[in-house]
This record gives structure tokens, C-alpha cells and sequence, in this order.
């Protein structure tokens, strides 16, 4: 498969097709070879409040952040969640979904890739930046919301540019700016322990990082590309397709990182 080279429109029909079963065949073995392979380890998720400080010594009441565990889960099971969902997302755009699904990537308004990307992308964003430390609640959610409301500025810029003739860049250019904003805490929590740190993560954080970044990034340039009208980047289906495989690829480069790391 050429991602720079645009074939027949049948052919990048039965392309679509083939990466939607692809994505749900490699997720479902990933969320399988998680539950198997890698080691028990919980991971604690958090709601931060502040509390009395019964260490400082004042007649005034003095208050100090904490935490509550609010629950502890096996990282190998919260993995496996991950991918079981967007495994059965993919199955159901491969199969009850099919008809509608190929009806919205021919207008060139593909609110369901934008929804499968957001889920699996939030999720896996999330999961990473637990394991570099953040494990507040709230944090993560708005972490995950901030790259749905991402997705959802992509299907609003399709929308928008489904039959102008002109590009229109606004919902476009606030994407990438929600988009940063979710990359916000895991930048700061490796930034923060690298330069004040006595430790530093394990290699699979920064490859994880990495992995999905260069899926944001490829993202974020392939929506541009389509903006600006770029050769073969002007059909959706052919779009759609490339969005698809940069998926696949993300969420096999992200499974095979952490299997390796965690394995038993």
C-alpha cells in the first residue's frame, strides 16, 4: 500500500475495508497477548483535594494537597480494556456499521473515524501518562476529553470544507491547539523529572510518548495536506484511508512497546 499515491476508488473502498478489519484484528490480539503475557501490577487512580496539615505547628488551620485512592487495577487489565473497545469499534465499521460508515466517507464527512481515533488515541494518551506519574483522576479525564474535543474540531473543519471551494482553517487550527493542551501533563511530569528528578522513567515511557506522537503528528500533517489540497490528498477516501492506517500502526507499534517492556 503506496500512503502517497491515491488508486481507483473501488480498490480505496476494499482498502478502508480491509484496515477496519485489520485494526480490529490487531487490537483484540493485543488485548489478549496484555492479559497473558505481561506481569501483575496495579496502578493506583487518584482524586486530589487538599487536607489539614497536622505537621505545621500554628494556631491558624493550615492546608496541605492529598490524595484518595479511589481504586487499584491491574495495568495488564486496564491495557486489555483499551484495546477490547476499539477492537469491537473497528469490527462494527467493518460489518453492521459498513453501509452507513461508507456512506459518510463518500460525502467526505467521516464523523466515525474521528470517533474511533479519539477513543483509542484518548485512551492510549491516558494510559501513557499514568505511567509517567499521573494518575489523578480528574487529570486523566481531562486529558481524554481534550483530545475528543480535538476529534470532534476535525469532524467540524470536514464538515466545513465538504463543498467550499476555499479552505476554511479555523476548527483546523483549533485542533492543534486542544490537541498540544492534551499533551500538556505527561510533557510536564518527563520534562519535570528528567530536569529536577533524581530518576528517570523507564525507556518504554519515552517510546510510548514517541509512538503515539508521531501518530498526532501524522494526523495533524495528512489533515493539513487534505486542506490545502495536495495532489492526491484532495479525495477523502484516500484520506480516510491513510488516517486508518496510521491507526493500525500506532496501536501495533503501542502494543508491541508495552508487551516487551512488561513482559513476564
Amino acid at each position: 500500500m503506496n500512503i502517497f499515491s491515491a488508486p481507483p476508488k473501488k480498490t480505496l473502498l476494499s482498502q478502508i475495508q480491509n484496515l477496519n478489519i485489520t485494526s480490529a484484528v490487531v487490537s483484540a490480539l493485543a488485548a489478549i497477548a496484555s492479559l497473558i503475557f505481561l506481569v501483575p501490577a496495579s496502578i493506583n487512580f487518584v482524586l486530589s483535594y487538599m487536607a489539614q496539615d497536622d505537621l505545621v505547628n500554628s494556631p491558624q488551620i493550615v492546608l496541605a494537597p492529598a490524595s484518595k485512592v479511589l481504586f487499584s487495577p491491574q495495568a495488564k487489565y486496564v491495557l486489555a480494556a483499551i484495546f477490547f473497545a476499539t477492537a469491537v469499534f473497528s469490527l462494527l465499521l467493518a460489518t453492521k456499521l459498513k453501509a452507513r460508515y461508507d456512506r459518510t466517507v463518500k460525502a467526505g464527512i467521516s464523523g466515525f473515524r474521528w470517533l474511533l481515533i479519539g477513543v483509542s488515541a484518548g485512551l492510549m494518551l491516558e494510559f501513557t501518562s499514568i505511567l509517567a506519574g499521573i494518575n489523578d483522576v480528574m487529570t486523566l479525564k481531562l486529558i481524554g476529553a481534550m483530545i475528543l474535543v480535538t476529534t470532534i474540531l476535525g469532524w467540524i473543519s470536514d464538515r466545513e470544507n465538504s463543498k467550499p471551494k476555499s479552505a476554511h482553517w479555523l476548527a483546523y487550527i483549533a485542533s492543534l491547539f486542544t490537541g498540544a493542551l492534551a499533551w500538556g501533563p505527561l510533557l510536564g511530569a518527563m520534562f519535570g523529572t528528567w530536569y529536577w528528578g533524581l530518576e528517570r522513567f523507564g525507556w518504554w515511557v519515552y517510546a510510548l510518548a514517541a509512538a503515539l506522537f508521531i501518530g498526532f503528528v501524522c494526523y495533524a500533517l495528512m489533515q493539513y495536506w487534505h486542506l490545502a489540497g495536495k495532489k492526491s490528498w484532495k479525495d477523502y477516501l484516500f484520506v480516510e484511508r491513510n488516517f486508518l492506517a496510521v491507526d493500525v500502526a500506532t496501536k501495533l507499534a503501542f502494543a508491541l512497546i508495552v508487551i516487551v517492556a512488561f513482559y513476564k
